[in-house]
């Protein structure tokens, strides 16, 4: 298609590895053909007329990372979580290229070595995955389309830490920033959108429990989730799906049926582009029964930060918070303790702009100065320095007894 070949041509010039698209029988936005050469090498004039002059192409997309001078984008799933975001980071949002699409929108930046992650409202990616780009048709018959002017140059592509604007963090539970009455009158402090940041869940699976548990996404929308988009994503998505499972079976308060339980396997499986040739069906089988074990998570419960706010909330705030006087600090104290009991004896994660977003605070320097403060008062420990550069949260341990 000539218009898909000239925006091929004109994205290339700004710097961009750029593939054909193909919507399938399923519904499912694929390279038209193999890719792997282009996550690593650009195509040239010559072969994108190749790549682009075969039938039935619904569209282009754009390998993201250090193929594309280090192109990451956000994809928001929710319309309300980029509003959400969008209104907590106005200096971002209202300078970096933004798509429409058929559910939601794309967000794009650049920044070194950005991996890719996975929210109930989306997904960060990077390194060796791609994203479609205008003026693609969706399998809905929507088109993407730019939702302001369309980069002009690479330099219109600004460079900036995902991280630090809040585009590695999961917005879907994030409630309004404005008070109700009740939140008001019992705690006295503002309650803003909590940014339960990959970050601060990722590496442990340790958690309690956060209250009622969600109706499940239906399956489909799960494994949607649950399906690489890339190779090297296989472990990280069968602990996705095992959530999911997991969360089927909180919701129902039964174990699922065998027969089911290997279903959502085989779907997964025979859906699965990215398979390792050296991994027999077997050992994803196994894989996926060992990460349904490890599950201490359903999918949708929301994460130790929020559980553990809930819980905060709902007790009585320890001995050690006598000492202060404002409700936001007791109420950090509590969340504090309740973080240090849903990861046993390993230490949690906090970040500063979370506590900042979450309890209302000016900055996120603010935040950390209040952090050192109760690290200071032999309230927490500092176990770990996080910094922007790696994108890790510091790790703390809660000092006083969880009973007192």
């Amino acid at each position: 298609m000539a218009s898909l070949l000239s925006e091929a041509r004109r994205y290339a010039a700004f710097g961009m590895s750029i593939i054909p698209i193909r919507n399938d029988a399923n519904g499912r936005k694929r390279p038209a053909q193999r890719w792997e050469k282009f996550q690593t090498t650009r195509a040239d004039t010559e072969e994108l007329r190749s790549l682009f002059r075969h039938p039935g192409l619904t569209g282009l997309a754009v390998i993201l990372g250090p193929v594309s001078d280090n192109l990451f984008a956000r994809d928001f799933d929710r319309a309300i979580s980029y509003e959400k975001w969008a209104s907590v980071n106005p200096e971002i949002a209202n300078v970096v290229p933004t798509v429409r699409t058929a559910r939601g929108f794309h967000v794009y930046g650049r920044f070194a070595s950005v991996a890719g992650r996975t929210y109930s409202d989306g997904e960060l990616r990077g390194e060796g995955q791609y994203m479609v780009l205008p003026p693609s048709t969706h399998p809905t018959g929507l088109k993407y389309a730019w939702a302001g002017p369309p980069p002009s140059s690479k330099d219109a592509i600004p460079c900036f830490d995902p991280v630090t604007a809040g585009l590695a963090h999961d917005w879907s539970e994030a409630p309004s920033i404005q008070r109700t009455q009740e939140t008001q009158e019992t705690h006295g402090s503002q309650v803003t959108p909590e940014l339960s940041g990959s970050q601060e869940t990722q590496g442990t699976h340790v958690v309690g429990e956060g209250g009622t548990t969600p109706a499940p996404m239906p399956l489909e929308e799960a494994m949607a989730k649950a399906l690489p988009l890339g190779p090297g994503e296989n472990h990280h998505r069968l602990f996705l799906l095992a959530r999911w499972v997991r969360s089927v079976e909180a919701h129902e308060g039964r174990l699922m049926p065998a027969e089911q339980y290997r279903n959502v396997f085989d779907q997964w499986f025979a859906r699965n582009d990215f398979l390792r040739p050296d991994q027999t069906r077997d050992e994803y089988w196994l894989e996926f029964a060992g990460a349904y074990k490890d599950v201490r998570l359903p999918l949708g419960a929301g994460g130790p930060l929020e559980a553990a706010w809930r819980a905060a909330l709902s007790s009585p705030p320890p001995g050690c918070a006598s000492q202060f006087t404002d409700q936001k600090f007791i109420l950090l104290v509590s969340w504090c303790r309740e973080l240090q009991r849903l990861a046993g004896d390993k230490p949690f994660y906090l970040s500063c702009r979370t506590v900042q977003q979450r309890l209302g605070l000016p900055t996120p320097p603010r935040a950390g100065t209040i952090l050192r403060g109760l690290v200071a008062r032999e309230i927490l420990d500092l176990v770990d320095k996080g910094t922007h550069r790696t994108g890790m949260a510091s790790s703390y341990r809660y000092l006083p007894p969880l009973d007192e």
